[in-house]
């Protein structure tokens, strides 16, 4: 009893100095640092790249190579004279023809390519592309509010928890009570020493029904601050009260049931996609190749 009251003394002043924390300011710090939340906005940013990409299907492409070959080889002497426009008489001498000195090839090639028409497969994967950030902004809203749900849960474990600490430490102080007065009894004689250590028994049991308040407080406390990222020893001041908050109305459109319409609609544009592998491409190539035996002159373009 004597060691109760500064207990429930210190409590009370722990709560007055921590800091205060309502539910909305708990939710929007969880939505805002917890790394759930982080990844799925990292695939959004992926998945709005892809569109990007899809979309460079309608543009026209440039690729450039350069290469270096040097050789002995008289089929390689030959063609590449021939390529670089270098031939002359002088190569058609039969010691030349089979034993020709080593000859570099430096090539540099340039390609446009324009596709005209695809059978609609790069519609279709903007399309796709779009279902995709779609359903990665949805992903986003989905653990989002599962997040806010998941910390409003935990916020009422904690004050439950905090609200179970006193009734547990008053019935303790009774059942302290009681066993003052059952030994009393017992010392006067109008009870038996059973009657005593019954009420002791449950002096025991409310002590361990507090033990264990404590530690759940303990645990709702740690598990809240994870989800809106303070550190584990932090103490918060709740000052919402759950019993007050208005009941929200079930949302038409639930993030689950797009997210479902989304992938269906994917898979069939997939579908179409694959598809359209039978059909026919037109498109539009040219090329620019320079072939040269010192990388700077002494060469021919085709």
């Amino acid at each position: 009893m004597r060691t109760a009251i500064p207990i429930w003394i210190l409590s009370a002043v722990a709560v007055q100095a921590a800091e205060p924390l309502g539910l909305a300011e708990a939710v929007a710090r969880a939505v805002a640092k917890h790394p759930s939340v982080e990844a799925a906005r990292a695939s959004l940013r992926a998945a709005n790249e892809k569109l990007p990409e899809a979309k460079a299907g309608f543009k026209p492409r440039v690729d450039f190579q350069e290469s270096w070959v040097r050789s002995n080889n008289p089929v390689f002497v030959f063609g590449s004279l021939l390529t670089q426009r270098q031939f002359g008489p002088q190569n058609f001498a039969i010691d030349s023809l089979n034993r020709p000195d080593a000859l570099n090839q430096f090539q540099s090639l340039v390609m446009a390519e324009q596709v005209l028409w695809d059978g609609g497969r790069t519609r279709k994967s903007v399309e796709m592309a779009e279902l995709g950030q779609r359903a990665a902004a949805i992903s986003v809203k989905q653990i989002e509010l599962a997040l806010a749900s998941r910390t409003a849960r935990a916020y009422l474990e904690l004050q439950l928890t905090q609200a179970a600490i006193p009734v547990a430490r008053q019935a303790l102080e009774a059942a302290e009570a009681d066993l003052k007065q059952a030994e009393a009894i017992r010392d006067a004689g109008r009870a038996t020493a059973a009657d005593a250590l019954s009420v002791k028994v449950h002096r025991v049991s409310m002590e361990e029904q507090l033990m264990m308040r404590t530690a759940e407080e303990r645990i709702a406390r740690r598990v809240l601050n994870e989800l809106i990222g303070a550190p584990d020893a932090s103490e918060f001041a709740l000052t919402t009260n759950m019993k007050n908050l208005p009941v929200a109305e079930a949302a038409a459109d639930r993030p689950a049931v797009e997210q479902s319409k989304l992938q269906l609609h994917s898979a069939g544009k997939q579908i179409e996609l694959a598809k359209l592998a039978w059909m026919p491409q037109v498109g539009l190539r040219l090329g620019f190749e320079a072939d040269r035996q010192r990388f700077e002159n002494r060469g021919g373009a085709n």
